[in-house]
C-alpha cells in the first residue's frame, strides 16, 4: 500500500521538473541577441536622425539593439519587428488637463528630426 501511495507523489515531482525546465528553456530561447545586419541599419538610420533637445536616442549604442528604447525583437528570431519613435509628448488633450503652454513647448523639445535612411529597407520584418 505505500508504494501504491507513493507513485503518484514521484509522478507529480517529475511532472513539477519536467514543467520547470521547459520554462527555463523558454527563456533562455527568448534572449535572442540583436541580428548584426539589423543593428547596423539601425545604426546607420540613427546616424540620419537629429535629437538635439531629447535624448531619447541616448539608448542607441552597444550590440544589443534589441533593448534599445523604441525597438522591439522578436523574441523567438531577434529580428527587429518595431521602430516606435512616436514623440511621447503626443496625447489626447480631452484625456488630461491640457496646458497649451506647457504641451507645446515640451512637444517641440521631443521631436526629431533629420531624414528617414533607406538603411530601414533591410529591417525586413518591421
Amino acid at each position: 500500500m505505500r508504494h501504491f501511495l507513493g507513485t503518484p507523489f514521484i509522478m507529480f515531482l517529475f511532472i513539477l521538473l519536467f514543467i520547470s525546465q521547459i520554462r527555463v528553456l523558454g527563456e533562455a530561447y527568448s534572449n535572442v541577441t540583436c541580428i548584426e545586419s539589423e543593428r547596423k541599419a539601425l545604426v546607420q538610420f540613427r546616424q540620419s536622425l537629429i535629437d538635439s533637445k531629447s535624448n531619447r536616442l541616448s539608448s542607441w549604442t552597444g550590440e544589443e539593439c534589441c533593448v534599445w528604447e523604441g525597438v522591439d525583437c522578436s523574441k523567438s528570431t531577434g529580428h527587429v519587428v518595431k521602430v516606435d519613435l512616436h514623440n511621447p509628448m503626443l496625447f489626447d488633450e480631452s484625456e488630461y488637463d491640457f496646458n497649451p503652454e506647457y504641451y507645446y513647448s515640451n512637444f517641440s523639445n521631443n521631436c526629431l528630426g533629420g531624414q528617414l535612411n533607406p538603411s530601414l529597407v533591410n529591417l525586413k520584418y518591421l
